[in-house]
């Protein structure tokens, strides 16, 4: 995502009900605002546009006006599956989630996730990651060189099949998922709007990984 998206998205992620009340609406939504003081922070982030700035000045890389400056993940399981666990088993998936996130897309480095919220008032349960897409590579030096690229860290669509097999080991199959489907990416990125996710989350819940 790019600076002009940022705020609108944590507007949506991290809403509460009493913005609820106040008139906040999200077209083509399935959001239950009685079910919204349900949603929970594993990480909180209050101002996503201030920690993007930060994160980039730390690491010292430039930021173009074109720069994808955030990657949203989203991950869920099936609605089957999360009416046989309890709220602490979903929330231990969930946790293992971010794990894999932290690990697959942010290096390793906690410290780059903006904001992890679990969504609880919508038809599924689902949790929102979001991180800035900084990595590092070798210089000439043998010391390391920053990116601010979500294409190095994101890759193509080989690359995303395999954090999806990963997903599926790591998380999915130790606690009895299915692999779901696999999906097909196009080799150029392409924003999703809230129109197609909302047809998207039946698979969604099939395939329990899709980086949006």
């Amino acid at each position: 995502r790019r600076r002009h998206d940022v705020f609108g998205i944590q507007r949506e992620n991290n809403r509460c009900k009493d913005d609820m009340d106040m008139g906040m609406k999200f077209p083509h939504s399935q959001i239950d605002p009685e079910r919204t003081p349900d949603n929970y922070y594993l990480i909180k982030g209050d101002n996503w546009n201030k920690t993007i700035t930060a994160h980039i000045h730390q690491a010292e890389v430039k930021e173009r006006k074109d720069s994808v400056v955030m990657l949203d993940g989203v991950y869920t399981a099936s609605s089957d599956w999360f009416g046989q666990h309890t709220a602490e088993e979903a929330d231990e998936f969930f946790r293992a989630c971010l794990d894999f996130h932290i690990q697959a897309f942010c290096g390793g480095d906690r410290s780059l996730v903006i904001n992890a919220i679990v969504h609880k008032d919508e038809t599924t349960p689902h949790l929102h990651v979001t991180s800035t897409p900084i990595c590092y590579s070798q210089d000439n030096n043998g010391g390391r060189k920053a990116h601010l690229s979500a294409k190095k860290i994101v890759g193509d669509k080989i690359a995303l099949r395999q954090k999806q097999d990963q997903f599926y080991e790591q998380v999915s199959k130790p606690r009895g998922l299915q692999r779901g489907e696999v999906l097909e990416f196009s080799d150029t990125a392409r924003h999703t709007t809230a129109v197609e996710w909302e047809r998207t989350k039946a698979d969604l819940a099939k395939t329990e990984l899709k980086l949006r």
